[in-house]
């Protein structure tokens, strides 16, 4: 029971961290643009 949930908590945990990761890689990406057009 406790390992079923603690595996939840994990799974939970993987696919937030990879979100983060996507959104930062297009938040990066926005910025990268947005610094390489001349204002």
């Amino acid at each position: 029971m406790i390992l079923g949930s603690e595996n939840h908590t994990l799974l939970w945990l993987h696919c937030f961290m990879m979100f983060l990761h996507k959104m930062g890689h297009i938040v990066f990406q926005k910025e990268k643009y947005v610094s390489q057009t001349p204002l």
